[in-house]
C-alpha cells in the first residue's frame, strides 16, 4: 500500500467511528447484524441481555427508529404474510420517535405508590391501546387504574390482541435502561423483576409482545427472578456475544460505507456489489471467514505485532487484548481500539495503522472501560485503584495483602450500597470473588490472579513483558 493510500484509509477510519461511541445515534449505513444477533431481535425472545459496550442500546435504539420495523418484517414474517410491525418505546435513556420513556423521578414516584409490574402494565397499556386512556391525564391515574382494575386491564390487552392478530399487525413494546430507574440496587431488582413477571405474562399472546435489553448481572442477582416460572423467561434469554468475526465484520461495514475514502477501503478486497438503498452491505466471505478477514486485516496494519512473527499476528492479538476475563471483546472497546489506533499512527506511515499504535488503541479502550465499570460498579473502583502497580499475575494472597494494608474492608463496610451488591459475603476474598464473577478478575489453572488488558491498563496495574500502562 502506497503512503497515500494509507493516508486516505486513515482519514477513512477517523471519519466512519465517531470519536464518541456512547449515545451515539443510529445510522442504517452502519447497522451490521451478526448471525448470532438475530435471535435478539426476534420479538418472541422477551430478553435480552449483554454487558457494557455489547450493543443493548443500539439495538433498542435501532428497532426503535424508522428501519426497525422492515427488519423485523425481514426476518421475522416466515410464511411471508405481509404482516405489519410497530415498535413503540416502553423506557430507554433517549427520547425517540417511537415515544418518550417516563423520568426517573416520575417512575420513582410511581414504584413508591403501586407495584412495579402495575406500572409496566400501564406502560404497555398506553403504548399499544392509549385511547383507553385518554380520561386520565397523569401516569399516577393510569397506573392507580391499572392496579385497581385488573380484570378490565387484562381485557383491553387481550382484546387489543385479537384486533391486532386478525389485521395481521405485531405491536412490539421494547425497553432499555431500567438499570436507571432507581440509585439503590434494591430499586433496580424490583423495577426488574416487575418488569419481567409482565414479559412473561405477554409471551403468551399473539400479536403483542416486549422485549427488554439487559445487563448481564442484573439477571445473576436471585432476586431478581424470584417470581413464578420466571426460569421459562431466563432460559429464552439471548446474550449479545461478539464474537472475532462480529467485531471486524461491523468494522468493515463502518469502513464501506465512510464518508470519506470507502472506495480505498473497498478496493483492498474482493466481493462487494452493488450498494443496496445507498448502503453498502459485507460480502458474506468477510463476515464469516477468519482467513479473509486476516488478509484485508493486515493490508491495514500489517501482519506481525513488532518485526518479528513471535510478536504476534494483529489480527488476534487486538481482540485477544480487548476481552474480559470469560473472553468477551464489547464492539464499543473495539472500536474505539482502532479509531485510537488510526489516530496516533504518523503520518508517513506505510500502513493506515501501525503495530505500536494498535497498543495505543488497547490503551485507550481500556480507559473507557476502567470508567464504565466504575459507572456500573462503584465498589469495584475502590478495590481496583489500591491495585495499582501491582504486577500480575499473582498469587491471591499479594491482592488480599494489598487491600488488608489499604483496609478497603472497613471502606466497603461504610458504604452501604457496596455490601448489598456483593454476593460472595462479607470479607475481601467475597470481593475478590465478586470481581472473578464480572470478569474483572480471572483466576488461572495453577491458582494465582490475573487482570485482562482492557481492566489490567485501566486501573495501572503492571505485566511482564505486556503491554505498559499511560504514564499518569
Amino acid at each position: 500500500m502506497s503512503t497515500a493510500n494509507a493516508q486516505d484509509l486513515r482519514r477513512g477510519i477517523l471519519a466512519s467511528i465517531p470519536e464518541n461511541l456512547f449515545d451515539v445515534h443510529v445510522e442504517p449505513r452502519n447497522i451490521y447484524i451478526p448471525e448470532s444477533h438475530i435471535k435478539a431481535l426476534d420479538p418472541n425472545r422477551a430478553l435480552v441481555v449483554g454487558g457494557r459496550g455489547t450493543g443493548k442500546t443500539f439495538w433498542w435504539e435501532t428497532l426503535s427508529s424508522d428501519v426497525g420495523a422492515a427488519l423485523l418484517s425481514r426476518f421475522f414474517d416466515p410464511r411471508r404474510e405481509a404482516l405489519q410491525y410497530k415498535v413503540s418505546v416502553g423506557h430507554g435513556a433517549k427520547a425517540l420517535a417511537a415515544g418518550r420513556a417516563l423520568d426517573a423521578d416520575t417512575l420513582t414516584a410511581l414504584f413508591n405508590q403501586f407495584p412495579e409490574r402495575a406500572v409496566w402494565k400501564a406502560v404497555v397499556l398506553d403504548r399499544v391501546a392509549s385511547t383507553h386512556f385518554d380520561t386520565l391525564g397523569t401516569w399516577s391515574e393510569r397506573v392507580r387504574w391499572v392496579h385497581e382494575h385488573p380484570e378490565e386491564a387484562a381485557r383491553i390487552l387481550a382484546e387489543t390482541d385479537d384486533r391486532l392478530d386478525r389485521e395481521k399487525s405485531r405491536h412490539l413494546v421494547v425497553f432499555d435502561a431500567i438499570d436507571r430507574t432507581g440509585t439503590l440496587w434494591r430499586d433496580v431488582v424490583r423495577a426488574h423483576r416487575g418488569l419481567f413477571s409482565l414479559l412473561l405474562e405477554l409471551s403468551g399472546m399473539r400479536a403483542i409482545r416486549a422485549k427488554a435489553f439487559v445487563r448481564l448481572d442484573v439477571l445473576q442477582d436471585p432476586e431478581v427472578l424470584r417470581f413464578p416460572d420466571a426460569s421459562k423467561l431466563q432460559t429464552a434469554a439471548v446474550e449479545l456475544a461478539w464474537h472475532r468475526v462480529d467485531l471486524y465484520g461491523l468494522l468493515w461495514q463502518y469502513l464501506a460505507n465512510s464518508d470519506m475514502h470507502a472506495d480505498v477501503f473497498r478496493s483492498l478486497s474482493e466481493g462487494w456489489k452493488n450498494p443496496v438503498n445507498g448502503v453498502w452491505e459485507v460480502p458474506t466471505a468477510l463476515r464469516s471467514k477468519e482467513e479473509t478477514q486476516q488478509r484485508l486485516w493486515h493490508q491495514i496494519a500489517g501482519r506481525w505485532m513488532g518485526t518479528r512473527e513471535r510478536q504476534g499476528d494483529t489480527y488476534p492479538w487486538l481482540t485477544n487484548h480487548l476481552g474480559d476475563a470469560f473472553g468477551r471483546a464489547s464492539p464499543r472497546s473495539f472500536l474505539t481500539a482502532v479509531r485510537e489506533a488510526a489516530r496516533v499512527t504518523p503520518d508517513d506511515e506505510g500502513l493506515a495503522i501501525h503495530y505500536k499504535a494498535i497498543q495505543e488503541g488497547v490503551r485507550g479502550a481500556a480507559e473507557i472501560r476502567a470508567r464504565e465499570i466504575r459507572e456500573d460498579f462503584p465498589w469495584t473502583e475502590q478495590a481496583l485503584v489500591k491495585l495499582e502497580g501491582l504486577l500480575v499475575p499473582c498469587d491471591p494472597k499479594q491482592v488480599l495483602a494489598v487491600w488488608r494494608r489499604a483496609q478497603l474492608d472497613q471502606i466497603l463496610d461504610r458504604d452501604e450500597e457496596a455490601r448489598r451488591r456483593r454476593r460472595h459475603g462479607g470479607d475481601l476474598r467475597g470481593v475478590l470473588d465478586d470481581l472473578i464473577d464480572l470478569g474483572v478478575v480471572q483466576r488461572l489453572r495453577n491458582g494465582r490472579i490475573n487482570v485482562p488488558d482492557v481492566y489490567r491498563l485501566g486501573f495501572g496495574m503492571k505485566r511482564k513483558g505486556g503491554v505498559a500502562p499511560r504514564r499518569s
